[in-house]
């Protein structure tokens, strides 16, 4: 079972038949059975021979796509896509989930992400860390669109392109990698000897006059030396 279905999936097939008590089948449906089974290979060998071709011209069809992805990734973006034209077509948020495998049911496939498709192959989202992927995902989904479309349109046969958006994804996830900068202490003023000048303005002085307390207050307020205070009440 290991060579022709993942892991995951030969030990849910292994559990199961483990599990179930059933018939063995009558002959002439266990001959349609394994013709089927013959035929699903069959099919399969032929989808890994088309996609071997579609690689092998990838890099002239699609010259700036391959130069981004890699052939095998543009191969398989083609396939999934139905041809250039098509792939040109889509928008890129949606690049990102073409060839994602649907989630199943079973426990061995609960950690499957179905928004992976088959962009997260390529080399250049490999090799980058788990906590950036997603970022360099949808970078790399919205430049995959432009070289398809200069590739459908007959541009840059020499692939430059495609070698440019390649470069400029490196640089942004090496600029991404840096270390933030260090927070420096902002250093304090030079202190001034000289007291800071405190001008009020004219408006404020006269304001400061109209509230201020007259001179007529200022005598009933003074306190004659040795003198009786007058005071009102039971002396």
């Amino acid at each position: 079972l290991a060579s022709v279905l993942p892991s995951a999936t030969v030990i849910t097939v292994t559990v199961t038949a483990s599990a179930t008590s059933g018939k063995p089948l009558h002959p002439d449906q266990l001959t349609g059975v394994i013709n089927i089974a013959d035929g699903i290979l069959v099919l399969d060998e032929a989808k890994k021979k088309t996609l071997m071709f579609v690689e092998s011209r990838t890099s002239g069809m699609a010259p700036n796509l391959s130069a981004l992805v890699g052939s095998r990734t543009a191969a398989r973006l083609i396939g999934i896509a139905g041809s250039l034209m098509n792939l040109a077509s889509i928008p890129g948020c949606n690049i990102q989930v073409l060839g994602a495998k649907k989630r199943r049911r079973q426990a061995s496939d609960r950690f499957s992400n179905p928004n992976e498709g088959v962009i997260f192959e390529s080399e250049i989202i490999q090799t980058t860390g788990t906590d950036l992927r997603m970022r360099a995902c949808r970078v790399l989904c919205s430049k995959c669109v432009l070289a398809a479309r200069v590739d459908a349109s007959g541009g840059a046969p020499d692939g430059r392109f495609g070698k440019g958006y390649r470069e400029d994804l490196v640089k942004k996830i090496e600029k991404w990698n840096e270390p933030p900068p260090a927070k420096t202490a902002k250093p304090l003023p030079v202190p001034d000897e000289k007291p800071g000048k405190k001008r009020g303005g004219r408006r404020h002085r006269k304001q400061k006059e109209l509230y201020a307390i007259t001179d007529v207050r200022k005598q009933q307020n003074r306190m004659a030396f040795g003198k009786a205070e007058e005071t009102y009440g039971n002396d």
